[in-house]
C-alpha cells in the first residue's frame, strides 16, 4: 500500500495516522478508502536493563532486552481478525533490531500456522540475524529455474 495515498486519505478525513495514539477504527475506515483488505495491527511490549557483561574478563555494561510481540490482522469490511499470533521471547538479547524482528517472524509463524504456540519456529523459516521470513510457496512456479521460496520482510510497525 502506498503510504503517501494513505496519509493524503487520512489528511483529507482529518484523521491523524502518527504518532502513537490512534484509534483502530479510523485507521480501518482509512484503510477501506485507499482499497486495503486487510490492516496488521502489532503490539510490542519491551522491557530493557543494564547487565554486566564479564565475556572479556573485565565487567562492562551492557543493554538487554525481553519483549512480547502481538500481531493481528483485521479485515477493513467486517472489523473480524483474519489471523493473530503471537511470540515471547524466553531469553534476554542485546541487539533491539534483531530481538524484534525475529520475534516478529515467529509471531507470523504462529499466525500462519508453521509453528505451534510456544514453540520456537524452524531455524529455515525464521533464520536468525537475516531480518526476513522464508516460507515455501505451494503455488505453481512459473520459471522452472526459481527456487520456489519467497523472502518476506517482517512488519515492525502497523
Amino acid at each position: 500500500m502506498d503510504q503517501t495515498k494513505v496519509l493524503q486519505a487520512a489528511a483529507d478525513q482529518k484523521v491523524s495516522l502518527t504518532g502513537y495514539q490512534y484509534l483502530e477504527t479510523d485507521v480501518l475506515r482509512m484503510a477501506k478508502l485507499v482499497g486495503a483488505r486487510l490492516v496488521v495491527f502489532s503490539n510490542a511490549e519491551v522491557g530493557s536493563w543494564e547487565a554486566l557483561d564479564w565475556s572479556a574478563g573485565i565487567p562492562h555494561s551492557q543493554r538487554v532486552y525481553s519483549a512480547t510481540i502481538s500481531l493481528r490482522a483485521v479485515d477493513v469490511n467486517t472489523g473480524e481478525i483474519e489471523w493473530s499470533g503471537k511470540a515471547q521471547s524466553t531469553e534476554r538479547f542485546s541487539n533491539i533490531e534483531e530481538g524484534i524482528s525475529l520475534l516478529t517472524c515467529h509471531a507470523l509463524a504462529t499466525a500462519w500456522g508453521m509453528r505451534n504456540p510456544g514453540a520456537t519456529a524452524p531455524e529455515n523459516v525464521c533464520p536468525q540475524g537475516s531480518g526476513v521470513m522464508v516460507t515455501e510457496t505451494h503455488r505453481p512456479v512459473a520459471n522452472p529455474t526459481s527456487s520456489g521460496r519467497e523472502n518476506l520482510t517482517p512488519p515492525m510497525n502497523n
